[in-house]
């Protein structure tokens, strides 16, 4: 499958590419944190995690827009398009990041960072096509939910 994308074809490959080169940015814009969280007193790992995720979430969203999925943001606004992310790939990630790394400590002892990253690694197939056909689709589908985001404003 391809889009156009400044007059060029935008293949499958090219943008599965862009999606790794955001993720791994993204991965380490999520340890950061991660190890910044770990780092405060009093800080539970999944609540650490959490903080961790949602920024990735955020940084993530914003280069898919500009840069994986440049060619497809012309449909939806920007505010719908990040609902729709957060949504889907953000409760995924938030989700199987908590619940993976949590397990991943208690059953096998290691390390919260090395148990963080196998998570990101266990989600990011679904990510990507999460985002290619729910979040940054050639044409977005009409809800309720965007109607009613409509009509509010």
């Amino acid at each position: 499958m391809t889009d156009r994308e400044n007059g060029r074809l935008v293949n499958d490959w090219t943008r599965w590419w862009r999606f790794s080169g955001v993720g791994l940015l993204g991965v380490a814009v999520q340890l950061l944190v991660l190890d910044v969280c770990l780092r405060l007193p009093g800080i539970d790992a999944r609540v650490a995690v959490a903080a961790a995720v949602g920024a990735a979430v955020v940084h993530n969203f914003v280069w898919h827009l500009q840069w994986t999925w440049c060619d497809r943001k012309r449909g939806a606004g920007t505010l719908r398009l990040f609902a729709r992310f957060a949504a889907t790939n953000g409760l995924l990630s938030l989700a199987g990041n908590v619940v993976l790394t949590s397990a991943l400590v208690a059953w096998t002892s290691c390390d919260v960072m090395v148990a963080n990253a196998v998570a990101i690694a266990v989600c990011s197939a679904a990510n990507y096509v999460l985002s290619d056909r729910a979040v940054f689709t050639a044409r977005p589908p009409v809800t309720t939910m965007h109607r009613a985001m409509d009509d509010a404003g």
